[in-house]
């Protein structure tokens, strides 16, 4: 049985189809797209988005104050207020990469990271995972965002953190997984 194969949840029949082909039709610096043709009749078509996995970081400081983000997303032609987050570089592992998109984009060192959360981001169409992480006790330092990144960094206590999440203010994912996740954890150190 194969590495993949052996992740599958197990039902009463079998799902996987035979991949009679695979092509690539685009190239970027961060993104590819494949299409995956498969045997049947008629054969079925995917396309596949290929990206970096990911990290997002709930960082809070020694204030209890939670550092987010606000940074023009364009995909979406929004500007958003997120969690730090980023791509792994190649050959990095999820911590040292949430250790360093808290400390680029957000300024923070943390002292104790838990890892909350590991999951497909877009399995609909892209093999993209993403790492959730509660970073507390951080240190606060300057950010250094990579060149380009242009951010505005907030910090806002832990509670109104969570009544921004209570009144939907996040848009993504990301943070609102990583606030459902660390949720219980921060209500019990800050008392909201």
């Amino acid at each position: 049985m194969s590495s993949i194969e052996s992740k599958d949840v197990l039902g009463d029949i079998e799902l996987r189809v035979d991949l009679q082909s695979r092509s690539r039709v685009f190239q970027g610096g961060y993104l590819s797209v494949d299409v995956l043709r498969f045997l049947g009749e008629p054969p079925v078509i995917r396309e596949v988005v290929q990206v970096r996995s990911g990290v997002c970081v709930l960082g809070v400081d020694v204030r209890g104050d939670v550092k987010l983000v606000r940074q023009f997303r364009p995909a979406i032609d929004r500007v958003i207020l997120e969690l730090p987050a980023g791509v792994r570089d190649a050959g990095e592992d999820a911590l040292d990469a949430a250790r360093r998109e808290l400390s680029e984009e957000a300024g923070l060192v943390a002292g104790r990271f838990l890892h909350l959360l590991h999951y497909a981001h877009a399995e609909g169409y892209s093999d993209g995972w993403m790492d959730l992480f509660l970073a507390q006790d951080c240190e606060i330092a300057k950010n250094h965002p990579d060149p380009g990144e242009e951010l505005e960094l907030l910090s806002i206590p832990v509670s109104e953190f969570y009544a921004r999440i209570d009144r939907g203010v996040f848009v993504d994912a990301k943070t609102m997984l990583a606030a459902s996740y660390a949720r219980q954890i921060l209500s019990q150190r800050w008392g909201f």
